[in-house]
């Protein structure tokens, strides 16, 4: 099969999945102020982790399927991908009581949003580097991720950025609360496919 049917066998494919005329549809997203969390791992050792709930709303239109994760970029250039850990799950939703009723966690949280629906997640973060003072944490897949305009296909990753910042204190990560500085859709990357 040359290049050219292979292609073209690929468009075909993304058109037979997304309607004609997709529009540009963007969730509603609100992130918690991550909050840290401490538990006792293998051979004893306290291993610190971050969290926060995510809300999303849907007033797209129409349901939307969801396929999310989430990270927190940091100013010291490490990056801290969401995680599932039950045994932290289980000390955030000791923390949060009646609040942690219906909370799915980002990592595995399947199916979609209907039309008028909210729906809450839980990001669960390792290795958060402690001297970072800049923490932007990024959810995605609660965008368009293949977009038509006229007669051209664009595939977008855009992510959902909320910025957060602190003084620098690696000593007492709890007592050093973050600043809520900014919130945007960030493009992460953008190519067209026809």
């Amino acid at each position: 099969m040359g290049p050219t049917l292979v292609f073209g066998a690929a468009m075909l494919s993304v058109a037979a999945v997304v309607p004609q005329g997709t529009p540009r549809w963007r969730l509603g997203v609100s992130v918690g102020t991550p909050r840290p969390v401490s538990v006792v791992g293998a051979g004893g050792r306290s291993q610190a982790f971050w969290w926060s709930v995510v809300e999303l709303h849907n007033d797209t239109g129409e349901a939307r399927s969801l396929t999310l994760s989430a990270r927190i970029l940091t100013d010291t250039k490490k990056i801290s991908p969401a995680v599932f850990r039950p045994d932290v799950e289980e000390r955030i939703r000791a923390t949060l009581g009646e609040d942690a009723e219906g909370l799915e966690n980002v990592v595995v949280s399947k199916g979609g949003i209907g039309e008028g629906e909210t729906k809450r997640v839980l990001a669960v973060f390792r290795e958060v580097d402690p001297v970072a003072t800049r923490l932007d944490v990024r959810i995605a897949g609660a965008a368009a991720a293949v977009v038509q305009d006229g007669s051209s296909w664009t595939s977008e990753q855009r992510e959902w950025s909320t910025l957060f910042v602190r003084k620098s204190d690696e000593f007492d990560l709890w007592k050093t609360p973050l600043r809520r500085l900014r919130e945007q859709w960030v493009l992460v990357s953008s190519r067209r496919v026809r």
